[in-house]
């Protein structure tokens, strides 16, 4: 009974011991509770400049803010970035928490910008990061009158690209996490993104698009939007997801300047489609193959079905330009919810 009782001691001194360790230790946390603010700027002009210009970004940013140039600019580039951390035992703290590179690689011909968050461990034991809010917002100016190439990593990051903007070719990648592309009135000739898990979002308005979109993921949701896209020559678009879902949404109310292409497969998930045309120069046709899986359509007004697996705007004979998308899964359901005018 007596080592019973020593032992029930002791584990009370080694729980009462470790209670006041983690009381100590929020207590500590809370009342150094505070905000650090850092920023980091970058500027460069090659000597001899090559086009499409170059870059790279990789970086865990909340925000990437592509935009032109309102005034004259003679760097190539010009980078901005922002970094706000809040959390515990950040009053008065000398910590780095902002990990920034911005080169220029001559050989390889490219412009190398880097920015992540990169808290140090305190004390050994205990990473600010599991408690910390981070937030980095990267503000990226370019000139109207240079063609780029832009190569994107990112992590759960949204990036907006402004009007005025001449891409050759966007390309976006990341692991397991949710990346959203914002483009308003730019004009891009490639679009490709990889992703591996969570979710890719597209959304393209009044963009030109010139040569071709291609997407792939192997577990994330694709989300595309298109909206009143231009082309100078005819496009293709790739869509496809292993083990995630496909939501399309396309509209159509100004002319669209030439054909569009389409693929779209997953393996094992579902594809959804909305489209919207106001033309009758422009239409549309759809055809479904699932293995085991069903095709659904809902005609809001112009559309007309073709047997089981065929769905097209009624003008499709006539219109001047189409869209023609081949809808392809294994297991999973197609829905194509049409409206032409």
């Amino acid at each position: 009974m007596r080592t019973i009782f020593r032992l029930l001691i002791l584990i009370a001194i080694i729980f009462g011991g470790i209670g006041i360790s983690i009381g100590l230790f929020y207590l500590i946390g809370f009342s150094t509770y505070g905000e650090i603010e850092e920023s980091f700027s970058f500027y460069y002009t090659p000597e001899n400049r090559t086009e499409p210009e170059k870059i790279r970004i990789s970086t865990d940013a909340r925000t990437i803010n592509i935009r032109y140039n309102t005034s004259s600019m003679p760097y190539s580039i010009k980078a901005d970035a922002i970094l706000k951390v809040e959390g515990m035992y950040m009053r008065d703290s000398d910590y780095g928490y902002f990990h920034t590179e911005g080169h220029y690689y001559p050989s390889e011909g490219f412009t190398q910008l880097v920015v992540y968050s990169a808290g140090r461990t305190l004390g050994g034991f205990y990473h600010p990061t599991w408690t910390a809010k981070y937030d980095i917002n990267i503000n990226i100016t370019l000139r109207t009158d240079i063609l780029y190439d832009l190569h994107i990593r990112a992590y759960n990051t949204k990036i907006s690209i402004s009007e005025n903007l001449s891409i050759n070719t966007l390309s976006l990648e990341t692991g397991i996490s949710n990346i959203e592309l914002n483009a308003n009135a730019t004009s891009i000739n490639i679009i490709e993104a990889i992703a591996y898990g969570g979710s890719l979002t597209l959304n393209l308005t009044n963009c030109n698009i010139s040569d071709s979109i291609y997407i792939n993921s192997t577990m994330a949701d694709i989300n595309f939007t298109s909206y009143n896209t231009k082309c100078s020559k005819n496009v293709e678009w790739a869509l496809r997801s292993e083990a995630g879902s496909i939501n399309a949404n396309v509209y159509q109310s100004e002319d669209l300047g030439a054909n569009i292409s389409g693929v779209l497969f997953t393996s094992t998930g579902n594809i959804n489609i909305e489209y919207t045309d106001s033309l009758p120069t422009v239409g549309a046709f759809f055809n479904a193959s699932s293995f085991t899986g069903s095709f659904v359509t809902t005609n809001l007004g112009g559309f007309e079905a073709l047997g089981n697996n065929l769905f097209r705007t009624v003008d499709y004979p006539s219109a001047t330009n189409i869209y023609t998308f081949s809808l392809n899964n294994i297991n999973g359901y197609i829905k194509v919810s049409g409206q032409s005018n």
